[in-house]
């Protein structure tokens, strides 16, 4: 294993540190968020250089360089011995983003019990009901307050629970059928369907269940959803078709 010594980037030093030219351009709107989480709570992760005697190459974190930097906060750094370029590609190979199932896990352990419980139940929804979902489809089951950053925040909460498992508990029948009922296009579309005030989920299953003559097709487009499903749900009826989503029409 090679030695690595850790040391402090001086502010005062800034421009001693170079950037390496062929790392990603500085994105000014995550410094600056960077710099409004270090003026609440401060330096919270470290730095990697690479030091010759000539000069410090940073080579990871030059987002928390320059926005600590910025502040005239100095920043702990990992001194690495080997090349820079070899190590860019091997943490740029190992390092991953958090998964929604990390934040889950990580807020739902939280301090604050608001947050503790929101997590919590969700997570406990994860294993037994929800399946693999993305944001934008958990949005469109259980309701704002939410989305992306709001999730990463400890913001989200269940605000269409019943509700929302309703839909769940309707999709485990659905996938019997459609395997791919658990994507997010396929569920923006449902969710029109399963909570407009005429569905009959009873109806719906016995169509699927017998022979309905409808195309069960896959698309990237969640309006073709729609229509297969208004045309299953209302296949061979004497009346008009009940449109579920006026768009669909």
């Amino acid at each position: 294993m090679k030695d690595i010594k850790i040391i402090s980037l001086k502010a005062k030093d800034k421009n001693k540190v170079k950037l390496l030219a062929y790392n990603r351009p500085v994105n000014r709107s995550l410094v600056n968020k960077l710099k409004e989480s270090m003026k609440k709570y401060g330096i919270l992760s470290t730095v990697t250089v690479y030091q010759n005697d000539e000069e410090t190459l940073l080579v990871d974190g030059q987002h928390r360089w320059t926005a600590a930097s910025e502040l005239g906060l100095d920043i702990p750094a990992i001194s690495i011995e080997w090349d820079a370029m070899d190590a860019i590609v091997e943490m740029n190979t190992i390092q991953v983003n958090w998964t929604m199932d990390n934040f889950v896990d990580f807020f739902s352990a939280h301090k604050n019990p608001e947050i503790n419980k929101a997590y919590s139940d969700l997570k406990k929804k994860k294993g037994e009901v929800v399946p693999e979902l993305t944001y934008s489809s958990l949005v469109k089951i259980y309701g704002k307050p939410f989305g992306g950053a709001s999730f990463k925040k400890g913001l989200w909460r269940l605000t269409n629970n019943d509700k929302g498992d309703y839909l769940v508990e309707c999709l485990k029948d659905i996938v019997k059928y459609l395997p791919y009922a658990y994507s997010a296009r396929f569920i923006h579309a449902y969710t029109d369907v399963v909570y407009h005030e005429t569905y009959d989920h009873d109806r719906m299953m016995k169509k699927f269940k017998r022979a309905h003559g409808v195309s069960l097709i896959t698309s990237s487009n969640p309006k073709n959803y729609g229509i297969m499903l208004t045309k299953v749900y209302n296949y061979a009826q004497s009346k008009n078709l009940v449109m579920f989503k006026a768009s669909w029409i």
